[in-house]
């Protein structure tokens, strides 16, 4: 059964692994990665024949040879590239420069909208790091034939995210042959952290 399956969760931009822990309290099998933003970076190695759930940019971390080991991915609010949001990207890396805790704090308010906003920022400890990724949307390219091995693929997109917006999980859809795509009626970004149940559930009905 897909929920008692190994997990790992893969978190986006200018989060760490306790953007997962409301999924990971439904399902506490699952190894959280940790980027390095706020304190040292954790990547746990994915075991074979396991699943990833991947948010935003976290989609791009997942490696060639991590793919070849999965029996199946989960999207989440996922993007193959990030061209249609350059200009918000240059106005996020100047004031990254000038104030990256006021930055992160306006970032997780859009991140949930339109719910609130439960979450405070940790203290950044490598802005190295966070200005590198988020330079990295401005060229990045999702390598599609590193994820054609995954048999099963199923996107999740909030209805409402501004961040990265429906269009672009579509067309994400249309150029992975084998996923599914799955809309939460007025969910914003961080959907999956507002509702995990219902998309646990979804997931349960599907897999």
């Amino acid at each position: 059964m897909i929920l008692k399956a190994d997990w790992t969760f893969i978190h986006g931009w200018g989060l760490g692994g306790f953007f997962f822990h409301p999924l990971q309290a439904l399902l506490p099998q699952a190894k959280l990665w940790e980027r390095g933003y706020f304190g040292p970076a954790t990547r746990r190695p994915i075991p074979p024949r396991s699943w990833v759930m991947a948010h935003s940019l976290g989609l791009h971390w997942l490696g060639p040879e991590d793919a070849n080991n999965l029996e199946g991915l989960v999207i989440l609010a996922g993007f193959a590239d990030f061209l249609p949001g350059r200009a918000q990207v240059k106005a996020m890396g100047r004031k990254l420069r000038q104030d990256p805790q006021a930055l992160l704090r306006d970032f997780y308010r859009q991140l949930f909208a339109p719910a609130p906003c439960p979450l405070t920022p940790p203290r950044v400890t490598d802005q190295a790091l966070l200005a590198q990724d988020l330079e990295s949307l401005l060229s990045l390219s999702l390598p599609l034939e590193s994820l054609a091995p995954i048999p099963r693929v199923y996107i999740l997109q909030g209805e409402a995210d501004h961040i990265s917006p429906l269009s672009q999980a579509k067309a994400l859809a249309t150029i992975l042959p084998q996923a599914k795509l799955k809309v939460f009626s007025q969910g914003g970004h961080a959907f999956a952290q507002v509702n995990p149940q219902a998309c646990l559930d979804w997931l349960r009905e599907v897999a």
